[in-house]
């Protein structure tokens, strides 16, 4: 079990992070229907994820690692959302 109490290598608590995290998923959830198919929560994550990677090329001149750590929280939040509407996906999908 991770103890929300520790702090990432950077220092950062993890509880912030989590908190982040569910604020972040709250959003979501509150602003999109459920996903409808295993195909489009890979397209979301998929979206997510190259948001972050424009970033990670973006190192080390153009960077931001505040966007960073947001497109990155947006990639976990997204992945939580799936796992959470796997039961109401297609079962085609």
């Amino acid at each position: 079990m991770i103890n929300p109490r520790k702090t990432t290598p950077l220092g950062i608590p993890l509880q912030k992070v989590f908190v982040q995290l569910d604020d972040r998923l709250r959003v979501a959830t509150a602003q999109h229907a459920p996903m409808h198919s295993s195909h489009e929560a890979l397209a979301v994550i998929q979206e997510e994820l190259d948001e972050y990677k424009q970033q990670v090329y973006a190192w080390p001149k153009r960077h931001d690692p505040a966007q960073m750590q947001d497109e990155l929280l947006d990639v976990a939040a997204m992945a939580i959302r799936a796992i959470l509407d796997l039961h109401t996906m297609e079962a085609c999908s």
